[in-house]
This record gives C-alpha cells, structure tokens and sequence, in this order.
C-alpha cells in the first residue's frame, strides 16, 4: 500500500482529528498511516449509523485501496464505552470484513506464509515488526456461510490465497483461546474450508501478553527470539480432525504450566477449563481429560461438574445474544429463515424450528426493522416477509432420511431438512457383550454358515453406513431379512443395535409396503425402515404386493413422497430395510417369493435363540442392563464394522456384497411357495420316466403337460394348475428358483421346416444327480434338489479392540 494513498483515503473518511489513540505495541506513525483515530459519538453516528464515540478504524482491500460498503468508505469503531453491546461496532448489514495493514500487499510475497489474527491492531503491530498478518473481525468470521447455508473462507482471505500463491495459512489466537470451545471449533470448520493447510502458532498461557501486540510492548527488542520460540511446534489442524480433539491437543500443550502456575493465576485457568468444558459435555473422553486437569487444581469432579452446568445455562444465554446480533450483520436477514407455504423456519439449536408468522415478525423486528408503515405503505418488517416468501421458498421442510439439517436441492425441489440424522462414529475399544450376542443370534456354534452370517451383517451395516455419509450419491442397499423363532433377539439387534448405527430413526413400514397406507410422509423422515410379520398379509397377493413393493424400494432412485395434507414429491430416499420374521410354518407362507427379480434385493439370515441365555427376562431390570452395556459398546462395534474391509467373494455389484439366503430359509420359503405341487409332480416324472442312463428331455410346455397328466389318468390334478397356459407360467417362474435353476431351463426350437421357420418355446428337464433321486421323491422337493455349499470366503482381518486409556486426542476422539 502507497502510505500517502492510505493517508488520503483517511482524511477523506473524516477531515477532523480530535486526538491521537495510544495502542501498545503500535506506533503513532504507524497508526497515523493507517489512518486510525479518534471520533465523537456524532461523527460516529455519521461514518457507521451508530452513536458511539471511540477509536476509527478505517479499511482498505488487500491492493491498499479503501474498502466500500453501501457507496462509503467502510470503517470500524472500536466503542470507549464499556457497557456496549459489542466492543468493535460496524456499520448495519456490513457483514465480515478482513482488515490489510498499510503496506501488507507490498510486505507478503509470493508463495509465503498467511498470518491471520483476531483484531485489526494486532495486526498492525505484527506487520510493523515485520510478520505479515491481516486480521477478522472475529474467530467466526473466518468462514461465513453462504447464501446455500456452506460455510466458505471469508472472500478476502480467499482472494489473497489465490492471488499470492499462499502456501499455509497460520493463525494467531490470544493466549486464552485454549480455553474458549469455539475457538476449536473455528478453527477445524476453517481448516474444511481452506484450499491450503491450516496451522496454529499458540501463545503459551504463562506468556508475558495476551496477543502479538501486548508481546510487542512488554518484550522490546526479545520479541523475535520469543515469536521463534512460540513457532516450535505450530499445531497443525487437519479437514479430519474434531473439534473436541482440537481443543484437548491444544489443552495438553499447557498443563504443565497451568499446573506449574501461581496460587493467584490458578483461579482465572479454573475458570477457563470450567468454560472448555462446558463446551465439550458431549465428548464423554476429552471432558473427562479436562476434568483431569481440574482435579490437578485442585477441582473435584462433582465442584468442576456443578460449574460446568451453571457456565452451560450462562452460555445459553449469551449464545442466544449472539444469535440476534449475528443477524443483524447478515447483509441480507431473511436468509436465516425459509417459508414453505404454511410456517417459517429459523435455525435454532442445530434444528429449523417451525415459527407462525408473528414470531417471524418478532425476529425481523429484533433486527431493526419497523412494523409500522408511512404513508399506507406497508410496513418494513411485511416488506421483508414478502421477499422471504419470495427468495427463500421451499418446496419442503422436515425431517428426510439420510440428510443433515440445512437447505438442499435435489429433483428440482427446494428442500430445508430440518433435523439431521444422530450418526455415531466408531471408536477403537472393545465389545465383548456385542460379540457374544451376534455368536449366538447367528449361531456361530451351530450353524455352518454362522461366522458367514456375521460377515454378511458387518457388510450390510457397513454400506448402509456409507449411504448416510455419503448423501449425495446413489447408494442403494439390499433388504435384510432376518428370520428365526420368537424372542430370538430379532427385536434386540434391530432397536440395539442396526437403529443407532444408522441415525437412530425408524418405522414400521409394513402397512405401507402392503398398500394399505397410501402416505408415507412419515417413512421418509428416518432411516431405517422394518417390516414385521405380525401385519404381513396371508394371501398370496400379499406376498406379491410386498415383494414387488420392497423391490420397487431397494432398486429404484427416484420414488414418491406422499406426506398426509402436503403434495406429492418425488425424490431419492436414503433407507435400508429390515424384514423380520419368525420361522414358523404360518409365518414363512407371509415371506415374499423368491424370483428371479427379487431374490438379488434381499439377503437373508438365520437367527437363533441363544443356547445359554444372554439374561433373564423374568428378572427386573437385567433386560435394560444387557440392553446399556451394548449401547455402552456400540462405538466399538462401528470402529470394526467401518474398518471392515468386504473380501472380492462377497463383493457384488450395485449393492456392494453379494445377495444370499440361508439354505434352511430358502427351503423353508420354496416349501410354502405356490410351485411347491409342480416341483413335486415334475420330481415324480423324472423318475418314472427319465430312463437310467437319461439325464435331460427337451419337450414343449404341451409335450411336457400332457406327459405329465398320463401319469394322472390323463388330466393333471387340480392343485398344479389350471391348464396348459397356467402350466407354462408355473414353468417359467420355476426355472427362476434359486434351487431349479439349471434344471429347468427355457429355450426355443424352430419348427414347420424352412417355409413356416416357426419358432416354438421348449423346456430342457435335467435329472438332478444323486442317489436320492432313485426312489420316491421326498416332502420337499426344493430341498431335494438343493445343494447347499458353505460359502468360502477370505475373511479379512478386523483389528482386534484393546481397552487402552487415552493418551493422545487422536485416541480420545
């Protein structure tokens, strides 16, 4: 920046001096030639709406020309008077701004390091003892959200990354950031945000000054030995990281000072670890870690926890104060509230809570706006509702499954999702309780496809996981189907465990997959859909009905959202299914039909009741027990669930693992189908007709059926079918059996010599191989012709769980 141009660009800001501001670590020339001074309360009300005497920052862009905002020079003041609100004050609707020194651009090179801090002054005085820093307004100002709700990098800091080819950006907190949770949360959205990493350079707690400048003044000439000393090691903070993490790495660099520290020092680091903590109640690791570190102060748990909750309720409050002025720097209000036809919604809590229009009124007011209108014209506050219902309409607002709380486009539909899934991220430990209860639901050790079934569910989980932290992409999954008799623990591994692992939101989707129920607005705001057997239907047109309706919900994109009282919407759902269903023969006539069309859409496994039992229901309270130590090992079954990597056998296409029915279920399901009486007719001609040394017949559907009906007094018997047209069908559908399939085939042949060329459908009988097959077909004929192999598959290696305490924040998070 030209110094005569900044100089300039002051004067013009405001002609009058009143004095000259004294500021630690600055000099006069410098503050002089960034054209900082002070102003009354009405030259204040002038320069930024506001009446409020103090000291005038003016800013400039990062060339060294004046910063513009509604046609004027854009300034700060930072306000003398105590009680403000807000001790730095902008002029309404300004929004974020960086702040460039005098002479930034001309003092950073090309390719260097970006020093970014808290307040305009400390950056003058790192720029004057020649660090280059340009400052924010305030830690979360560093990356606004956009107008789509994203949080992006303030535009200025963006620009000069690009313009200068930044290789790093360093931010510099104040020595008791370590002590404030925002401060780490910032700082990992930003590291998010930013296209280069992002380090901290951390002032120590026990340093002679709070920030650069204090350090400036205090240290002289020392400074640079101190400023090095401060740089070793920077804290680099990564996309990946969280933000309790961050802060514990943070707090960990100064226990031993804070330890070390003096009787009349040690009340302010209480204070602050009471503030840390209450920010971080939710990390159950690094609150106890903080805690810790009380209790070296002398802190016991049930005091530092009493605090924690009265800083929370204070916390609260101020959040809400900050909420309000928040909006009223939104260079546009209305963008923090969507209207869909009949409510507004704010964003309160991590959640868009409906609010009627008054209240709407109410928030616009709050930020200045008149409700009374001049001359009949309308009133501001009604001016604005308009623009919102406008500019900010969405075609939806609620709950959708798989879709954090925020604003989405998708389909050509305006969504806001107004609360987000509870998704829980694994975490390295042990779960001996959940072990054992898969072992035994499964039946590890009675059942030779046990460990496979396990295997299979860890897939299954693993993907449906995938699908929620991947929202954007089309990642189907198949149904589970699990299958075993009453109080197996079906209920258990559902509410327990499949439910929370999947963002803890489910449904009984049973009347609607049986077209009972024509809205299904209800289905779409969670995750998890379950189908039980108890409201199956006993007809076979309800088995058709389900399987073509759980077909239609596994393998297409794009389906119709039917909310009760709204419209219709067609969008993508994000689900995963589970059927539920006991074993016995009433039940397994309720299960859908296995065809070829739906039999690659739906996995099924067998479960067990557990040989010694897990607890004793009968007992009061041991049910909930078992029930708390699973939840309390869930993380660790997600750590090996999400580490799991699925082997290339069980790998299959869209779905990911490959579709597979227990040989006991299949049975079972083809026992109750409705081509049980052809299975067991057509079995009974194979081996009175196919001659010893014969092991295939080709005949036409009429050939085959007339054949067949020989053996009957030459009619067929009314339980198979009803005619040669019904018989073909019976075919068809059973050479699609998982179990016939290359046993009856269908093909064609030609006939009517070379004029006619007709062609003819043709059906290729195999006699199955087998010393079974030498005598009187048995009950089941799938099961006759079933081959049931154990599935071979190269299991991978789950790292095994250890119960070590955390010693690092990579492990405590």
């Amino acid at each position: 920046m030209n110094p005569n141009t900044s100089t300039s660009a002051a004067e013009t800001i405001v002609p009058v001096v009143v004095s000259s501001p004294v500021r630690p670590g600055i000099s006069e020339a410098v503050l002089e030639t960034a054209g900082i001074r002070r102003v009354t309360s009405t030259e204040a009300q002038e320069l930024i709406g506001i009446p409020e005497a103090g000291i005038l920052i003016p800013y400039f862009t990062f060339e060294g020309l004046p910063l513009n905002f509604s046609d004027r020079a854009f300034c700060r003041v930072r306000s003398d008077n105590p009680e403000a609100k807000a001790k730095y004050l902008s002029p309404a609707g300004s929004g974020s701004q960086a702040y460039f020194p005098p002479g930034f651009s001309t003092t950073l090179g090309e390719g260097k390091t970006l020093h970014v801090v808290e307040g305009e002054f400390k950056a003058l005085a790192l720029c004057e003892a020649g660090i280059p820093a340009m400052a924010v307004g305030g830690i979360s100002s560093t990356c606004p959200n956009n107008a789509e709700g994203v949080p992006e990098p303030l535009p200025a800091l963006a620009q000069v990354i690009k313009a200068k080819g930044i290789s790093e950006v360093v931010f510099i907190g104040d020595n008791d950031t370590v002590f404030i949770p925002a401060f780490s949360k910032e700082m990992v959205k930003l590291a998010k945000c930013l296209p280069v990493p992002l380090k901290l350079l951390r002032i120590p707690v026990n340093a002679q000054g709070k920030a650069p400048d204090d350090l400036i003044a205090v240290l002289g000439v020392n400074f640079p030995a101190a400023w090095q000393q401060f740089q070793q090691p920077l804290e680099v903070v990564k996309a990946s990281d969280t933000s309790s993490a961050l802060a514990w790495r943070l707090l960990s660099r100064e226990v031993a000072a804070i330890i070390a520290s003096e009787d009349t020092q040690k009340a302010s680091y209480q204070e602050g670890l009471v503030k840390l903590g209450a920010g971080f109640t939710a990390d159950v690791l690094v609150y106890a870690n903080i805690a810790g570190v009380a209790l070296k102060l002398d802190v016991t748990n049930a005091v530092f926890n009493k605090a924690v909750k009265v800083k929370q309720a204070s916390l609260r409050e101020q959040q809400m104060e900050e909420q309000i002025q928040a909006m009223i720097d939104m260079p546009d209000p209305t963008q923090k509230i969507f209207f869909d036809g009949d409510h507004y919604y704010r964003h309160l809590e991590e959640v868009w809570r409906p609010v009627i229009r008054t209240d709407a009124q109410l928030h616009l007011s709050m930020q200045g706006l008149s409700k009374a209108g001049v001359g009949g014209d309308s009133s501001p506050v009604d001016q604005a509702l308009y623009a919102l219902q406008q500019q900010n309409r969405v075609d939806y607002a609620g709950k959708l499954c798989g879709r954090t709380a925020g604003y989405w486009v998708e389909n050509n539909n305006r969504i806001l999702v107004t609360d987000s899934p509870k998704f829980i991220e694994g975490k390295l430990m042990e779960y001996p309780t959940i072990s054992k209860f898969l072992d035994n639901l499964f039946g590890v050790k009675t059942d030779q496809y046990g460990v496979d079934q396990i295997d299979l569910f860890k897939s299954w989980l693993k993907l449906g996981r995938a699908a929620l932290r991947k929202p954007k992409e089309h990642l189907p999954g198949q149904v589970l189907g699990l299958i075993g008799p009453h109080d197996c623990g079906k209920s258990l591994i559902i509410e327990h465990l499949i439910s929370p692992s999947l963002g803890g939101r489910s449904e009984d989707a049973t009347a609607y997959f049986l077209d009972k129920d024509n809205f299904n607005g209800n289905l779409w705001e969670v995750e998890l859909l379950v189908v039980g057997d108890k409201g199956l239907g006993e007809s076979a047109k309800d088995r058709v009905i389900l399987r073509d309706n759980l077909k239609k919900a596994v393998a297409e994109p794009i389906q119709r959202m039917r909310p009760i009282y709204k419209g219709q919407k067609s969008l993508r759902p994000i689900w995963r299914i589970v059927l539920a269903a006991n074993d016995s023969a009433e039940n397994i006539t309720d299960l859908p039909n296995l065809d070829a069309s739906f039999s690659d859409k739906i996995i099924y496994l067998k479960c067990y009741k557990a040989i010694v039992p897990l607890f004793c229901a009968q007992i009061l309270g041991e049910r909930e027990a078992f029930t708390q130590r699973m939840r309390e090992e869930l993380q660790g079954f997600l750590y090996a669930v999400d580490n799991y990597e699925i082997p290339t056998e069980f790998v299959k296409g869209r779905f990911g693992v490959k579709e597979w029915h227990h040989p006991q279920i299949l049975a079972n399901l083809e026992t109750a189908s409705h081509l049980q009486p052809i299975a067991e007719i057509i079995m009974e001609w194979i081996k009175s007709d196919f001659r010893p040394d014969e092991q295939t017949k080709v005949l036409s559907s009429m050939e085959l059926y007339n054949a067949i009906a020989k053996k009957h007094d030459g009619r067929m018997p009314a339980n198979v079918c009803s005619g040669v047209y019904h018989f073909a069908r019976l075919l068809s559908s059973l050479s699609e059996s998982p179990s016939w399939k290359g046993l009856v085939q269908r093909g064609e042949r030609r006939n009517g010599g070379s004029v006619k060329n007709q062609r003819q459908t043709v059906w290729t009988i195999t006699k199955p191989e087998g010393p079974e097959f030498e005598h009187t077909g048995p009950v089941n004929m799938f099961a006759a012709v079933m081959a049931p192999v154990p599935l071979t598959i190269a299991k991978a290696t789950i790292p095994k769980a250890t119960l070590t305490p955390a010693t690092t924040p990579k492990e405590a998070e």
